[in-house]
């Protein structure tokens, strides 16, 4: 397996991702430093809420890494598990 994450992946990172709350949706993308994932606002205004906390990932690859791990936790979360 020698896939290497490009920017194509981040829509099917996304789609891991548990459901953004209501009002708000997933967005991605370059970013000064490397690559996001953040929250922002259904109807717009700019308003963004970098949801994970982290610096940006210097590449898609390891910003998927990031994805994996938050949706891991997640779900473990989600499942009732402490």
């Amino acid at each position: 397996m020698d896939h290497r994450h490009g920017a194509g992946c981040l829509p099917l990172l996304v789609r891991a991702l548990p459901e953004a709350p209501q009002g708000w949706r997933w967005g991605y993308g370059s970013v000064p430093g490397g690559w996001a994932l953040w929250l922002e606002r259904v109807a717009g205004g700019g308003a963004r809420w970098h949801v994970l906390g982290l610096p940006p990932a210097a590449t898609v690859g390891a910003l998927a890494a990031v994805v994996e791990a938050f949706t891991v936790g997640a779900r473990y979360r989600l499942d009732g598990l402490p």
